[in-house]
């Protein structure tokens, strides 16, 4: 299975926003398509950053569950 990666790497930028936009990401909800959230990180500093901000703004949108990986299977998370 496949997920869309819903990123705070931007927030670490100039751009200082999440990636994708509220537009593209309100598609993907439309669509059905999984969701899963990453920080980008190049640092263990960046591990995890703003992640509470992220399940914010997917919640905002409509998302009630996240997903990750193991061993190649798409894992759902529900959201609380």
């Amino acid at each position: 299975g496949i997920a869309m990666e819903v990123s705070t790497a931007g927030l670490r930028k100039e751009v200082m926003e999440i990636y994708p936009s509220k537009v593209f990401l309100d598609e993907a909800f439309q669509r059905n398509i999984p969701i899963l959230i990453s920080s980008d990180a190049h640092a263990p500093v960046e591990v995890g950053y703003e992640f509470d901000r992220a399940l914010k703004f997917v919640k905002e949108v409509g998302y009630r569950k996240l997903h990750k990986f193991h061993l190649r299977k798409r894992i759902p998370i529900p959201l609380g």
